[in-house]
């Protein structure tokens, strides 16, 4: 039996189809234009040397050769040593606690002590009681005139700065008025850079020959390559290019004459880059063709899809207002002991511009016009903390009535509902004034409604897709990202749902009726800034990998990227927050108004640069976005601010209207932040994959595709926020956790429909 099992599968294994045909024809002639294309790529290469003069480097191979540019000094590396100290306490200062902004790249960092400092991309804040504690930077600049900024003000004290190793010197950073100083480093070494682009085929056999200085020390010969080749003469730099890297590389023969290291470089010869390419095409090409074939199969199942009413049992009202009763009173009593609710900078802004009544699009001006609508019924953040506990409560009694209705075992939706309700995100989300409350709120309410009629479809009932076309309307006022993802939501409605193109026509019809009327209403009789954003923002935050990554670059480039922003912080780049190229901590390094004004010759400058390195520019997306995949990831902190209202000028601030409750309460939230169980009550990776695995088990069960469409709307959103997210935010994902527990449950349904229905499930 075995044996004939075996055969078949061969037999299936190689039997010609026009189908396979077509698909091994498409293959090949893909990997060939890709070879071609790759064959005709320039490669950059950029050579790092230490001489005692100035050197010149010329490039020859089979057929051709070149002359090396000088990097202009000005983005030549410069190494740097620096060494802050903190004296011991002295009485007569009100305090000794700094902040410290390193305006350089940093390479290495040493602590004295490590919980003396607080840090955050090259911002370093000392705390603490315990003195003397230093803090040492080493790094390369690019250019000769590191410096750092301290910041001055009535709270700090007096630091030492040695530079190098010369004398040290003592600042005092005690002012009437909040001020910066700024402290010039002293750089101890400096590297001369040379850039060259020459045909990928000269890779098969270049040599690079070194005039001038006698003995010439190798740092770093960077091949800019599809997957680019690093060599380091010494060990391994902090954040090294993505791609291959090689330490402590010795190049043959003398110093002055080396030949580049041979290699598979892509695209430098025809067979193995061909064979590459046919390797990566298979897979990917299958990938595409089974997910439009699984798509087409799902709108033909829905077209032809048996008409089943999952709502067994009628759900008693009372029990929707007993569900309701619960999470409402748990969470207003969370939200009266951090009366009048919370608020971070974000929220802050947006109350000043209520109250100012003048806008801001850097934020949805929507969210902040509600506060100025309801400012009029009682000025304080109370009046919109308390609708949000209302309608989030709302909805995990809507949620739990759904399932009990449904026929999930009472268990499970106990729990579902235990799990809503005690979350303490969502408990620090409802009476915060951030725009991901009211964002998460309509996203969970397209969740319930799009299960209610998925559950329901034997009725033409209006109710829940005005109710779905509310909130996917709401959905696009409260997010920046809200648009994008109705605007992906909708052709996926129609295509599952084309045996009901009255509901779908209604609800396409209110979300647009929201969306447009709030536009012609309201944002566009606001008084708006102009917008200081936009598109060059994210192209220069994309572009700071590269320039952090110190790609092979010409002296052109280098001037161009330099009139964007100031080159010598290496752009400031943080895997966690890449938001601190666009946002600096010196306003006056980022010259925006330059970036938006150029804004043709700044998006040619953006493409070039991200196709020649293609592959360091994609590591980007992965450095915002990880923290949407990995689970046991401990370095993003939670967002405390949730626990109170910073020091404003709007006159808010936190009630004890429970004495000593919030004191009480603040470190029991911080322990479910704290790094051993962050990953479970905090970062949205886990619930992502629960989420994904119950709608895969949800299908399979049922054998029914159509309850895919439930889910999707948080995927597009968890797709948008990978693409576009300026730093590893977890109150990005809030919909997606909010909604988790109800997604979860509902894989429990029973897989066989009981019941002839109800008029509703409330």
């Amino acid at each position: 039996m075995r044996c004939e099992m075996r055969r078949c599968l061969v037999a299936n294994l190689v039997v010609v189809s026009p189908r396979r045909i077509a698909f091994l024809l498409v293959t090949i002639v893909l990997a060939l234009l890709t070879t071609f294309f790759l064959g005709r790529l320039p490669v950059d290469i950029a050579v790092d040397l230490e001489a005692a003069s100035p050197a010149t480097l010329h490039a020859a191979w089979p057929g051709g050769s070149k002359t090396f540019e000088k990097i202009d000094a000005a983005y030549e590396p410069n190494h740097f040593t620096v060494r802050v100290t903190s004296p011991k306490d002295q009485e007569e200062r009100l305090g000794d606690d700094y902040q410290l902004i390193a305006m350089a790249a940093l390479d290495n960092i040493d602590y004295s002590q490590d919980d003396a400092w607080s840090s955050i991309s090259t911002y370093f804040l000392l705390h603490g009681e315990e003195r003397p504690v230093t803090l040492t930077l080493e790094g390369w600049n690019l250019g000769p005139t590191p410096y750092l900024s301290f910041e001055a003000d009535l709270m700090s004290g007096v630091v030492e700065v040695q530079s190098g190793e010369g004398p040290s010197e003592t600042l005092d950073l005690n002012a009437k008025e909040r001020t910066q100083i700024l402290y010039p480093i002293t750089t101890d070494k400096r590297l001369q850079r040379f850039y060259i682009q020459v045909p990928r085929r000269a890779l098969r056999g270049l040599n690079v020959s070194i005039a001038g200085p006698s003995s010439p020390v190798l740092h770093r010969l960077y091949l800019n390559t599809f997957i680019p080749c690093v060599f380091y003469g010494d060990k391994d730099p902090l954040r090294p290019p993505v791609g291959r890297i090689v330490e402590n590389w010795s190049p043959g023969g003398p110093a002055a004459v080396f030949d580049v290291p041979h290699r598979f470089y892509l695209g430098a010869r025809w067979v193995p880059t061909f064979l590459f390419c046919i390797a990566v095409f298979v897979p990917v090409l299958a990938l595409v063709w089974g997910g439009i074939v699984l798509l087409l199969r799902f709108v033909r199942h829905s077209c032809r899809l048996a008409q089943r009413d999952y709502l067994a049992e009628p759900a008693p009202w009372k029990l929707g207002l007993f569900f309701w009763g619960g999470t409402f009173l748990l969470w207003f009593v969370f939200l009266v002991t951090f009366y009048p609710g919370t608020l971070n900078a974000d929220s802050l802004s947006q109350w000043k511009q209520a109250q100012a009544f003048s806008f801001e699009p850097q934020h949805p001006p929507f969210y902040a016009w509600l506060m100025w609508v309801v400012r009029h019924i009682w000025d304080s953040p109370f009046s919109i903390a308390l609708p949000q506990v209302l309608a989030g409560s709302g909805l995990v009694a809507l949620a739990a009535t759904l399932l009990w209705s449904a026929g999930v075992h009472r268990a499970v939706v106990l729990g579902m509902y235990a799990l809503c309700t005690f979350s303490p995100r969502n408990m620090t989300m409802m009476i915060s004034l951030i725009k991901d409350a009211p964002y998460g709120i309509c996203m969970f309410g397209a969740a319930l409604f799009l299960a209610w009629i998925v559950l329901r479809r034997d009725k033409a009932n209006w109710l829940p897709w005005t109710a779905l076309g509310l909130a996917l309307g709401g959905a696009t006022l409260f997010r920046h990202n809200g648009p994008m993802m109705v605007a992906g939501m909708l052709p996926f409605l129609i295509l599952f749902f084309l045996r009901q193109w009255r509901g779908v026509t209604l609800c396409v019809v209110v979300t647009m009726s929201v969306f447009l009327g709030a536009k012609a209403t309201v944002l566009s009789r606001l008084p708006m800034a102009p917008t200081s954003g936009g598109l060059h923002d994210l192209l220069t935050a994309h572009l700071a990998i590269l320039v952090d990554r110190d790609v092979p670059m010409s002296n052109e480039e280098y001037a161009f990227l330099a009139q964007v922003r100031d080159l010598e912080d290496r752009w400031a780049y943080h895997e966690r927050r890449v938001a601190s190229t666009t946002m600096p901590f010196l306003e006056r390094a980022y010259h925006r108004t330059w970036a938006k004004e150029h804004g043709t010759a700044f998006r040619k400058h953006y493409v070039r640069l991200v196709l020649r390195n293609p592959l360091v520019a994609s590591r980007y997306f992965w450095d915002r976005g990880e923290f949407l995949v990995i689970p046991w990831q401990t370095e993003t902190p939670m967002e405390t601010y949730f626990l109170g209202i910073p020091s404003n000028d709007l006159a808010l601030f936190s009630f004890q209207l429970f004495l000593e409750l919030p004191d009480q309460l603040r470190p029991l939230i911080a322990w479910t932040a704290s790094d051993s169980v962050r990953w479970l009550f905090w970062r949205p990776a886990l619930p992502l994959y629960l989420v994904l695995i119950a709608c895969l088990v949800l299908c399979l069960r049922t054998r029914d595709p159509i309850w895919a469409i439930i889910y999707l709307p948080f995927v597009i959103n968890t797709g948008i926020i990978a693409l576009a997210a300026i730093s590893q935010a977890s109150r990005y994902q809030f919909p997606l956790t909010f909604a988790a527990a109800f997604l979860i449950a509902l894989a429990f349904i029973p897989s066989t429909p009981k019941g002839v229905g109800l008029s509703s499930p409330t």
